[in-house]
């Protein structure tokens, strides 16, 4: 049997060990085993923010974009990599919206490549199905920054067609606690030139916890076994076909152990990415110097976070206006879209209306209300209520869901 994997490693290995123990592959055991690695990266350089731990306030995001621009204005095309694309974070400096609009506004051409725009049939498309030849296309085309959600995390590679000239000048990363230290690891490599310089911005905590958030498997194992034993007792004849947990058992063990080493590095975040990303750099510095030998990453980005701040209302004002006009859907369709793999930016605006119709009880919303639910005040009027007033109606609630489920 052969395994490939991005990242394997001895856990990785045990864990299909034990799905042929319990597969349909029989009693069998492995004896032992190989592992090989056929990665051999060496990173030339990479610039980490922030400059040192006194500059720990200077650790934001319109730093980097700061530094980015003024990386721009000297020349050649840029990656610029964000761990995700939510319009709705908190500051929007994940949105890859709004950072094309920042950029945008300082006379940057950019290109978006997130699960929306490879959808369309245009350059995204054509980055992620071929994103060497895309990346020298969108050059001689004048582009200056190419804005990567996650979506180019895994599977894709680009390359130079001429060694001699490289297509990008620089490879960014803002590493801001969605993804984990091995998707922002992975993420380094996806241009395989490794003599251009990366430059990662990295949040001190990540947020991506799993599970209880603990650290100790074993008290994430309680918490998720409560439950299980509970589903166990009231789901067992629609889950599974027989009383054999072991299986089960086995998997929540692995899941467990899974989430609290993810949980350790969402706390250690900043250190853990640093401690990676140095094992694969010749040279890690906090200091970019000008030709005045300026530190470049200290300059002062004011006008930039305004920018972003700007730019993120009025991204976000579009998009709340964009769910508002969405197309209206009744419940089978609702359902329906729920089941599909690949829905368009239309497809998910329809379903947050039905469920903000839902929510509301009314025929129509308004972007106040879009606005609201991702403030989250919804659900906590809805626990409000249950807390309260509806308490006594929480037991028929409970009989109505269980009658449906046989």
């Amino acid at each position: 049997m052969v395994l490939a994997d991005a990242q394997v490693d001895d856990f990785t290995v045990e864990i299909v060990k034990k799905i042929i123990q319990y597969g349909s592959f029989g009693e069998r055991e492995i004896t032992s085993h190989w592992i090989k690695s056929n990665t051999n990266v060496s990173l030339d350089q990479v610039y980490f923010f922030p400059l040192t731990n006194v500059d720990l306030k200077k650790n934001k995001p319109g730093t980097t974009l700061k530094a980015l621009i003024d990386q721009v204005n000297e020349g050649g095309m840029h990656l610029l990599n964000l761990t995700g694309q939510q319009v709705t974070s908190r500051t929007g400096v994940n949105s890859t919206r709004v950072v094309a609009k920042v950029l945008a506004s300082k006379g940057i051409k950019t290109l978006v490549v997130d699960r929306e725009t490879v959808l369309e049939k245009g350059l995204a498309a054509d980055f992620i199905s071929n994103p060497t030849i895309a990346s020298h296309y969108l050059k001689s085309l004048g582009y200056q920054v190419i804005i990567c959600s996650p979506i180019i995390k895994t599977g894709v590679s680009i390359r130079d067609l001429d060694p001699k000239n490289p297509v990008y000048q620089g490879v960014w990363t803002l590493a801001l606690g969605l993804v984990n230290p091995d998707g922002v690891e992975q993420t380094q490599v996806r241009y395989r030139n490794e003599s251009i310089p990366r430059y990662i911005m990295v949040s001190e905590r990540g947020f991506n916890f799993m599970g209880n958030k603990s650290t100790k498997p074993e008290l994430i194992k309680y918490k998720e076994q409560t439950l299980s034993d509970k589903l166990w007792e009231l789901y067992r004849y629609h889950l599974y076909n027989d009383d054999d947990s072991t299986i089960t058992h086995f998997l929540l063990d692995a899941h467990c152990a899974i989430a609290a080493k993810n949980n350790r590095e969402m706390l250690n975040y900043r250190n853990e990415v640093i401690s990676r990303i140095s094992k694969i750099a010749k040279k890690v510095s906090y200091k970019l110097l000008d030709d005045d030998g300026f530190n470049v990453l200290a300059a002062s980005s004011k006008d930039i976070t305004a920018t972003q701040k700007e730019a993120y209302k009025e991204v976000l004002e579009v998009e709340h206006q964009a769910v508002v006009d969405a197309r209206t859907i009744d419940r089978k369709e609702y359902l329906d879209l729920q089941k599909e793999t690949s829905l368009d930016a239309d497809d998910y605006r329809s379903i947050r209306k039905y469920e903000l119709l839902q929510e509301t009880g009314t025929d129509q919303i308004v972007t106040e209300q879009v606005h609201n639910q991702e403030l989250g005040f919804y659900n906590r009027f809805r626990g409000f209520y249950k807390a309260t007033k509806g308490y006594e109606l929480l037991a028929t609630l409970d009989t109505q869901k269980l009658s449906k489920t046989k």
